[in-house]
């Protein structure tokens, strides 16, 4: 029965684990599992590794071995994180000649970004123009937070078809 949900690196989900394993237990499966990841670093990879330079990877590390522990809703405990987020932010809206009037805030990757501008969007619906039904329009090709927000946010998803080379078919946007 539970070979049905076994997935291709041959692990059978445990609802629990049936002893405690050793801090070394754990350690040989974090190395088994590392061992499944695939060639992501010889650029055939899209939307997975953005970057695979040595150095870039030792500075991440260790920008996560100083403040994997930290809360930035805690900014009081954690200073340093917000003035790493305003920062970034700022050197952000210097890149896309932002005004006093923009902001912005850091997410943790792709889909929080896509989930957080669709909200964005749904609460700019709402209280410019009082449309509690928003809806988006995207091409069948989008990224799955599409999906995913709207359904968290109440937001009807008008799916596109596209082509044999990826385009929009644009005929099909007109009715949407």
């Amino acid at each position: 029965f539970m070979k049905m949900f076994q997935d291709p690196c041959g692990c059978v989900p445990r609802s629990k684990l049936s002893k405690p394993i050793s801090f070394e237990e754990v350690v040989k499966e974090l190395d088994h599992f590392a061992s499944l990841t695939g060639p992501y670093d010889q650029g055939q990879c899209s939307g997975t590794v953005y970057n695979d330079n040595a150095e870039l990877q030792k500075l991440l590390c260790l920008t996560h071995e100083k403040f994997h522990w930290s809360n930035p809703l805690h900014f009081s405990t954690f200073p340093g994180v917000q003035k790493m987020e305003a920062e970034v932010v700022a050197m952000t809206l210097d890149m896309f000649h932002g005004t006093e009037r923009c902001c912005g805030t850091v997410t943790s990757g792709g889909t929080e970004s896509i989930m957080m501008a669709m909200k964005a969007y749904r609460d700019r619906a709402r209280d410019l123009y009082g449309n509690y039904e928003p809806n988006v329009v995207l091409a069948v090709s989008g990224h799955p937070a599409f999906h995913k927000a709207a359904h968290y946010f109440g937001i009807r998803l008008v799916v596109i078809p596209v082509d044999e080379s990826g385009e929009v078919l644009v005929n099909k946007v007109r009715w949407a």
